[in-house]
């Protein structure tokens, strides 16, 4: 069990930046495009809306860019994207890959280390490139400069070899337990719900991650305790050879996330695994878009993930991406990484196409993405071992 601790990125805004009027964008609110202009001060958004353009602020035209809060990644184990891939699958479950992964730890050490440093800046930048800005992950614990918000949570990696995952549990006290349970298709994995249950784990706080062992009955029991699945079609995919069947999906009130999981484990970022997930057809896109929004806010009890016109917009943080696209339907699953244009965290333009350069100011801070054409970021390219 491994705990997190909320990270900040590179920081507010200065305290004498001057705020930000963002008009002619067009804004993602709650599934539904509306045109307006937002007042971004220091890291929060201050106003939505109505006259918030006050010639105090520094006016920028987005000129018709489609703009959404960054996008929540449920799953993204960071150090591991610094280990040496394994070989796909199928494997039987999670725990017939130890010997694989074990074969892996001498080279391995080397990535762990590197997370603290290059590997870890490496991972925030391909995380931006899918427009990615909140990300849970049992890694960066102690680790105070990732660009990324990784909400506090709790892990579990496993059931069966954890102490007592039940007393685990209860110490996190309502906050956001990831727990890796059926995460494959063995006897002992389609018999983890009822473990959760013994443990009185099935609860609100709860999010299951993997699921691939998961029944219909299984679903309808995480459905009916307002639990989570944490649905990573691609990864799924790469080492089991499949993933949860259509009836899970079709359970009435189960609540669903998406995550990319780690490049080791065949994960590709979070917008492949939602051109998968869509590709599978199980849930409509509005529900998938949900997922990586709303419903991730929700789950990680965070304050990004969110724009919103109601009163309350100045708690919400001003981490979003911009994109080239006619909904966000069309930038997420048809266009892609193609379609986005600029990433903010936190006020700041951290990721951004040549053309919008330096339009938020401070454009000195922006680097050429090596090996990413039209690209500038607050992170020089880095490498990790994938």
């Amino acid at each position: 069990m491994i705990k997190i601790g909320r990270i900040w990125p590179f920081g507010k805004r200065s305290n004498d930046a001057t705020p930000i009027a963002l008009v002619g964008g067009r804004w993602w609110v709650d599934g539904e495009i509306v045109e307006d202009v937002v007042i971004i001060d220091q890291d929060k958004i201050l106003s939505f809306g109505g006259n918030s353009a006050t010639s105090a602020a520094q006016k920028v035209d987005l000129g018709g860019l489609l703009v959404t809060p960054g996008l929540v990644d449920a799953c993204h184990p960071l150090a591991e994207d610094c280990l040496p891939a394994l070989a796909p699958g199928p494997y039987n479950d999670r725990h017939r890959r130890e010997e694989a992964i074990t074969q892996l730890q001498s080279s391995g050490s080397a990535g762990e280390k590197a997370l603290l440093g290059d590997g870890l800046m490496a991972r925030a930048l391909s995380c931006w490139r899918d427009g990615v800005t909140v990300v849970a992950s049992p890694d960066v614990a102690e680790n105070k400069s990732t660009p990324l918000r990784t909400p506090k949570t709790v892990w579990i990696q496993s059931l069966l070899w954890d102490k007592n995952p039940a007393k685990a549990f209860a110490k996190a006290g309502g906050r956001p337990v990831l727990v890796s349970a059926a995460d494959g298709t063995s006897r002992a994995a389609s018999r983890e719900v009822d473990r959760l249950a013994d443990g009185d784990m099935l609860a609100p706080n709860l999010l299951v991650v993997g699921g691939a062992g998961l029944t219909p009955a299984d679903a309808k029991r995480l459905a009916a305790a307002g639990s989570w699945l944490v649905w990573r079609p691609v990864v799924d995919q790469f080492v089991l050879g499949q993933t949860a069947p259509p009836d899970v999906f079709a359970t009435p009130g189960l609540k669903i996330l998406v995550g990319a999981g780690s490049r080791r484990d065949g994960g590709r970022g979070l917008l492949a695994a939602l051109q998968a997930a869509d590709r599978y057809g199980y849930l409509p896109r509005e529900r998938l878009l949900a997922a990586v929004t709303q419903a991730g806010r929700e789950a990680l009890q965070a304050d990004a993930a969110s724009v919103s016109r109601e009163t309350s917009v100045d708690a919400r943080l001003a981490d979003l991406a911009f994109w080239d696209a006619t909904s966000f339907e069309e930038a997420v699953f048809d266009k892609g990484r193609d379609s986005l244009q600029m990433v903010m965290v936190g006020g700041e333009v951290v990721l951004c196409r040549e053309h919008l350069l330096g339009k938020l100011g401070r454009p000195e801070r922006l680097k050429p993405v090596a090996g990413q054409e039209n690209f500038f970021s607050v992170i020089e390219n880095t490498e990790c071992f994938t």
